[in-house]
């Protein structure tokens, strides 16, 4: 891998023909936190006749969303509970609507427009029935909500209670609108829970880790026409946030392989019958994954500009450790794998499908969302491997923490010159480990740089900036 790294990143070029991929540009040069981003949307919204658009991630605990300028920068709009989320997302009613993996953060409802983000459902305005989600879609101008937690009296008395199994389901044209019967359960006997719900052929798809149902209605309502159907029994999502929908058919992480899905219809479109395994070429290394349990760890998006099944994943033999380090396309065309990619460690996908179809993807280590597969790019992106994240005054004594006039990121520690007091400096004594990149590869101390930025408050209080530092080659230490 490391005498012939571009021997790895080679990518189909139509049939019988192959080509070195296009490399990678950061989205936005600076990045608001060091923190992996865990999920990534592009949402477009009408004003006026005019189409505006905008880059909403998860970073941490924040959700941010990009400015829309010839030259972005990040903008926080909520902060969440419990940081690291994946997230699931649906567009309904001009707004995007989202909602977390950990069950303790609201459902949000995003407007582009205003720049916010503001709670979808709240009992102070009459709604009967709190709910926290992992899973929603929007069908027929329903929403739907799956594998919930009920927290009307959260508030009151700490009680809440969980429904993996249940499917809860707003008012017509209402998204917001729920009530406490309006639901249908997907065998709550069974011990499994719904990992995913994706609108099909006019109805919704509802996933469980091993089995899949369709979910069909016109008046949806407590004593509506909807009908639940079994359509596979053994086979279903094992995971949340796996399962990616491609024209006619969805992409379908099950244990046993990944899976082209049409929801048992057969519509004999790209499929030879209901469904289709696509990784036996990649059989070994799937079932290593899966063994290793590190199937919920996996990230998959659907490139439509070039027809490709995206599968970023984490090879256990590998570096780094803890996230995908190699990412996979299918070729739909050709019905064929590429080699694994290296050099990517996305913890999220986004497609700009209704702009040129671009490719976006969000790292785990350096904080950035890079635009992937860039026409004009031969190679990738520069590496950045974070070594503090400047936002904790923690080891860092003669330094507070300044959250009022933070210029770029999501904190900056300072400290204070004034006419009374002429110097004033903040000091960390730490060990550093510059000898290799996040995937192993050694730190070429010729080709690399060590950047920092210092922001001056009050230029006029300020005659000199002295940084120190020690930086020395240590074997066999750390």
């Amino acid at each position: 891998d490391g005498d012939a790294c571009d021997g790895q990143n080679v990518v189909q070029r139509g049939v019988n023909a192959i080509g070195k991929r296009r490399g990678t540009v950061p989205f936005i040069d600076q990045a608001f936190s060091t923190a992996a981003i865990t999920a990534a949307f592009r949402v477009y919204a009408t004003s006026g006749g005019t189409k505006y658009s905008a880059q909403v991630i998860v970073q941490g605990d924040r959700v941010l969303m990009s400015t829309n300028a010839a030259n972005p920068a990040w903008g926080s709009l909520y902060k969440l509970k419990t940081p690291g989320q994946r997230f699931d997302a649906a567009f309904a009613d001009g707004y995007l609507l989202m909602t977390g993996s950990a069950l303790t953060d609201p459902v949000l409802k995003i407007n582009i427009l205003k720049s916010s983000a503001t709670t979808l459902m709240d009992t102070a305005s009459g709604q009967t029935i709190k709910l926290y989600a992992k899973h929603l879609a929007w069908v027929k101008n329903y929403l739907l909500l799956g594998n919930v937690r009920d927290v009307t009296e959260l508030e009151l008395s700490g009680a809440t209670t969980y429904y993996a199994s249940r499917v809860y389901y707003s008012k017509l044209l209402s998204p917001a609108s729920f009530t406490a019967a309006g639901f249908e359960p997907f065998n709550e006997e069974d011990g499994q829970h719904i990992t995913n719900i994706k609108e099909k052929g006019g109805s919704a798809l509802v996933y469980k880790n091993r089995s899949a149902y369709t979910f069909s209605f016109k008046d949806l309502s407590p004593g509506g026409d909807q009908l639940v159907s079994q359509v596979e029994t053994g086979f279903g999502a094992a995971e949340s946030y796996q399962v990616v929908s491609v024209p006619n058919y969805d992409i379908v992480l099950d244990r046993s392989g990944i899976y082209g899905f049409d929801g048992g219809r057969r519509s004999g479109v790209s499929l030879s019958d209901s469904f289709k395994e696509i990784s036996l070429d990649i059989s070994s290394l799937y079932s290593s994954i899966v063994e290793n349990g590190l199937l919920g760890g996996c990230v998959t998006g659907y490139y439509a500009k070039k027809g490709w099944f995206v599968f970023a994943y984490e090879d256990p033999d590998a570096y780094p450790k803890g996230s995908p380090n190699r990412v996979l396309f299918y070729d739909f065309v050709t019905g064929k794998w590429s080699l694994p990619v290296r050099g990517w460690t996305p913890t999220s996908l986004c497609f700009w499908d209704q702009d040129d179809g671009e490719m976006f993807y969000g790292d785990a280590y350096s904080g950035l969302l890079y635009e992937a597969d860039v026409d004009t790019q031969l190679n990738d992106a520069r590496r950045e491997l974070p070594l503090d994240a400047m936002d904790s005054g923690l080891g860092w004594p003669g330094a507070t923490l300044n959250t009022t006039e933070v210029r770029e990121g999501s904190a900056s520690l300072k400290v204070v010159v004034s006419a009374t007091v002429n110097m004033s400096s903040m000091a960390r004594v730490a060990v550093y480990n510059f000898s290799q990149w996040p995937d192993g590869s050694p730190i070429v101390k010729s080709e690399t740089s060590l950047e920092f930025k210092v922001y001056p408050a009050s230029i006029s209080n300020l005659q000199t900036i002295r940084v120190d530092l020690q930086v020395e080659g240590v074997s066999n230490n750390f």
